[in-house]
């Protein structure tokens, strides 16, 4: 038996994905938020990755914050 298909994930990898995935974003009802993070401890460790799923779209997509440096502005 086979199972379901994964959604299409998407790296929003520079600020034009960024702002293209926020008006993807913002014309959603309802969205799936997830965080991982480097480790448990909130004072020591950090968010490493945010990760959405537009259920509109019936797709996925991850912003990796350890590999953040396109996303600022030059």
């Amino acid at each position: 038996m086979k199972g379901p298909t994964p959604p299409p994930v998407y790296r929003v990898a520079d600020l034009g994905d960024l702002n293209r995935f926020r008006t993807r974003l913002m014309g959603e009802e309802v969205a799936g938020f997830d965080l991982e993070t480097t480790g448990l401890d909130p004072h020591r460790d950090r968010i490493a990755a945010v990760s959405f799923y537009l259920p509109g779209e019936g797709a996925a997509y991850v912003l990796d914050l350890c590999t953040r440096q396109n996303l600022h502005r030059a």
